[in-house]
Formats: structure tokens, C-alpha cells, sequence
């Protein structure tokens, strides 16, 4: 099978089993909806039908009032389960029908504030929705019975299901459009790629691809395309040739890895746009490919350490150091990247005073490499401050205060929450994956402490925390 009908069966495959699933979850919440409103409406109309009746009421005429109102069954039920009136059935009836102390309806009402069953009635013979609730009347308790007939949900059940069945055959056709769309898209420069390397194998060499994309598929194809120019001049040359040979089928081993990787990636991302019925989306992330396959790298290992934290696997190793000596170890990591934005970037404290802490090195390590990225990321121009002091309390203050584009008020109660930015464009171009405050938010917590925020919009940011003095 070709690689483009296997891409378009396995796009096709996936889409048609969501679509199923979605149907199917889709059939059965709509059922279960319509089923709760109606459940609802009945316990709206017992509750009016309580409040309404009066002592001195004819309980056939108010029954009968109620139920040409709305149009539904109505059962007025003594404390031993004898049917004192049922709407629905004859006068003369009544006395013979069976005793209703027992219906799952009226059981349940006696310990809860309503009854309600689904079943067949052997006295209507057809299927009922049925609401029951107690009430007194001068001390003596009744219960009031209200049922709908299953077939008015089933005929609305009916509609809405057409309305699936047609959404789903208008999805599936799409589906075959852009699979097939897709398919041709991400398989077309592969097929190039293999038939050139086939060609070139047989001795066509020189032969060049025309592919310029900037992805890694772009890259296998203008190496390759050099691979072969090299190989053409140094045909004489026989030895050369089958070492370039060599090299070049291990390049092109090695090399299609990469894009075979982020075919998946292209497979599985637009699969999830389709599915949620976002084709442009699904069109752009084929050029996004690349920086998401990235991103998901930094997004799995942070949802990774975050799981571990929570779930208590992270031990926290304790020990002391002065943590003055840490932080500056930080900064002259960062520095570069602070002088490619002309930044300056100190630390702040009395040289005459120890700063010794009882905490995790490595984790403290991750907390200001976290503060001290987003502090250079989000500054445009100024500089970068950190600053330790010491509590009255015996405890070490660590501060890191920058001049960048601040936080507004309203974000700063929620920027410590999973994916949450403020910035959200800024924070993808940057790199950010979303999750850097809420590690910071947890090690800190799992050390006694937690994280405070001070912020002004165009002026900077302030984010501090206290750790165990040594």
C-alpha cells in the first residue's frame, strides 16, 4: 500500500471511530438530557400542584383541572398506597386498581424529596415517566403521582438522533476530502524523497529534489540533494563512491527519523482538529509542526515533574548551603542571554551576612531558574534583580524583581495556575510552556513556603518567597 493511501486510511480510520464514539455519547447524553428536563418539569408541577391545593378542593376536580393544564397523568395516592383518583382511569376503575405503596416512585419519595422511576404501566399499558412526592394535608399523609408517556421522548429522542445521523454523514464526507487533502500534503515530498534515493541508488547521480521547505523534510531533501552532487563528481573515484554510498543510505536512515516523527505529530494534531471540526487549524499546524514537537518535549517533562510533586514520588533531599553562593551560580548562567537584550543582571545583599538555608539545592535551583527566566523573557530594557534578606522570624528572603511589562491585577491570582498566561502570544514565541510557575508554586509549598506576587503593568514585577534559615 502506498504511503498516501496509508496515511488517508489512518486519518479515515481515526475519524470515522470518533465520529461513532461522538455519536453514540452524543445519542445517549441527549436521551438522558431530554429525560432529566422533562424529570424536572414534573417536579416543577407536583411542587404547583401542592402549593395549589386547598383542604375543601373536590380532589377529582383539581386533578382533573391539573391535568388538562398539563397535559399529564395525575395519581392522588392515600398513606397506605390505595389510589384515592387517577386522571387516566375510568371511575368506576379506581377501586379495583392495585395498591401503590409499593411503586418504586412512591418508596422512594418516603426517603427522599422526590420519587421518580421509569417503567411499564400495567394499568395504561405503555411506558411512563413517573414523579411522586409526599405532602400532609391536617396531619394526614399523601402522595401526589405525576407521569408522562415515554413516547413524547422518544419522538423528540427521534429528531434530535436524524440530527446526529446527517451531522455525521456531513462529517465523515469532510473527513474523506481533507484526509485524502492531507495526505497528499504530508506524503508528496516523502514519495520524492524515496524515489530520488531509489534513483540515485541505481546511479542517477546529480539528480536533485526540488523541495523547499525550511521543516526537516526540507532538510533531508537538500541534504540529499548535496549527497548526490558530491557523489556525481567523485564517480571515478569507485572507492569514494561506496563510501558516499554508505554514508548516504545511513544519513537517509538516520535523517528519516526525524520526519517520520513529526508525520505522527502532523497525524495526530490534525486529527484532533478535525475532529473538533477546526480544519483551518489542521492546515496551519503542518507548518507548525516542528516548534510543537518542541514545545511538547518541555510540556511533557514539566506535566511529568508537576505529576511527581503531587503525587509524592519527588523526594525532597534537605540540606544546608548558602544559598547566596546558588544564586549567583544562576545568574552567571543567565547572563548571556540577558546581554542579548542589553539587560543587567545583580544580586543584592550584605556581604557581611551568611544566608544559609535548610532546603532542597536542586529544587530551589529549578525555582529561580524558573523566576529568573521569566524575569529576562518578559523585560524589554532595565535590568534584573535579585535580592536576599533575613526575616526577623530567622528565616531567608529571596526576591526576584525585574522592570518588565508587568502583571495586571487581575492575572496575578491565576498565573500560577496550569497553561495560564498573560500573555499568551508572547509566551509561545518565548517558549514558554505554561507550566514554569506552577512548579515553581509546588516546590515551594512542598518546602513550608509559597510565593508572593507585586506588580505593576509597564513598571515590573516583584515575586518573592521565604525558606528555612540554617
Amino acid at each position: 500500500m502506498k504511503i498516501r493511501n496509508k496515511i488517508a486510511c489512518t486519518i479515515l480510520t481515526t475519524n470515522i471511530i470518533t465520529i461513532i464514539i461522538i455519536a453514540l455519547l452524543v445519542a445517549f447524553t441527549a436521551r438522558n438530557f431530554i429525560i432529566k428536563q422533562i424529570q424536572e418539569s414534573l417536579e416543577n408541577y407536583v411542587l404547583l400542584f401542592i402549593e395549589g391545593y386547598g383542604e375543601h378542593q373536590s380532589i377529582k376536580d383539581y386533578c382533573d383541572g391539573f391535568r388538562k393544564t398539563t397535559g399529564c397523568r395525575m395519581t392522588f395516592i392515600d398513606s397506605t398506597g390505595r389510589v384515592i383518583y387517577d386522571t387516566d382511569v375510568a371511575d368506576d376503575s379506581i377501586p379495583l386498581m392495585d395498591n401503590h405503596i409499593n411503586r418504586p416512585e412512591v418508596v422512594q419519595s418516603n426517603s427522599e424529596v422526590f420519587g421518580s422511576s421509569i417503567r411499564y404501566s400495567n394499568t395504561l399499558k405503555i411506558d411512563l415517566l413517573y414523579v411522586s412526592k409526599k405532602f400532609q394535608i391536617n396531619g394526614n399523609k399523601y402522595y401526589i403521582r405525576i407521569s408522562k408517556p415515554l413516547s413524547e421522548i422518544v419522538i423528540l429522542h427521534k429528531r434530535i438522533n436524524n440530527i446526529i445521523i446527517y451531522s455525521s454523514i456531513i462529517a465523515f464526507l469532510l473527513s474523506i476530502m481533507i484526509g485524502f487533502f492531507l495526505s497528499s500534503t504530508i506524503s508528496n515530498p516523502i514519495k520524492k524523497i524515496v524515489n530520488a534515493a531509489s534513483k540515485i541508488k541505481e546511479g542517477e547521480y546529480g539528480l536533485q529534489i526540488d523541495i523547499n521547505t525550511k521543516d526537516e523534510v526540507g532538510k533531508l531533501a537538500n541534504s540529499l540533494n548535496v549527497l548526490s552532487k558530491t557523489i556525481k563528481k567523485d564517480k571515478d573515484d569507485r572507492d569514494k563512491i561506496e563510501k558516499a554510498r554508505t554514508d548516504f543510505f545511513s544519513n537517509v536512515t538516520h535523517e528519516l527519523k526525524t520526519p517520520v516523527s513529526i508525520i505522527v505529530g502532523y497525524l495526530e494534531t490534525i486529527t484532533e482538529a478535525i475532529n473538533h471540526g477546526d480544519y483551518e487549524t489542521a492546515k496551519s499546524f503542518i507548518s507548525k509542526a516542528l516548534k510543537n514537537v518542541l514545545r511538547l518535549s518541555d510540556l511533557i517533562n514539566d506535566l511529568m515533574q508537576i505529576s511527581r510533586i503531587e503525587s509524592g514520588e519527588m523526594r525532597m533531599n534537605f540540606e544546608y548551603f548558602d544559598i547566596k553562593n546558588l544564586i549567583e551560580d544562576m545568574i552567571s548562567n543567565f547572563q548571556a542571554k540577558a546581554d542579548e537584550k542589553g539587560l543587567k543582571v545583580e544580586i543584592d545583599f550584605d556581604p557581611e551576612e551568611s544566608y544559609m538555608v535548610y532546603c532542597d539545592r536542586l529544587r530551589i535551583s529549578q525555582v529561580m531558574e524558573n523566576l529568573l527566566s521569566n524575569a529576562i523573557r518578559y523585560t524589554d530594557r532595565g535590568r534584573v534583580k535579585v535580592k536576599l534578606y533575613k526575616k526577623e522570624d530567622g528565616k531567608i528572603g529571596v526576591s526576584v524583581i525585574d522592570t518588565g511589562i508587568g502583571i495586571p491585577g487581575d492575572d496575578i491570582q491565576r498565573i500560577f495556575e496550569r497553561f495560564y498566561r498573560v500573555d499568551k502570544t508572547r509566551s509561545r514565541e518565548t517558549g514558554g510552556t505554561g507550566l514554569g510557575l506552577t512548579i515553581v508554586k509546588h516546590i515551594l509549598e512542598a518546602h513550608g513556603s509559597k510565593i508572593n506576587v507585586k506588580s505593576t503593568v509597564g513598571k515590573g514585577s516583584e515575586f518573592s518567597f521565604t525558606l528555612r534559615g540554617g
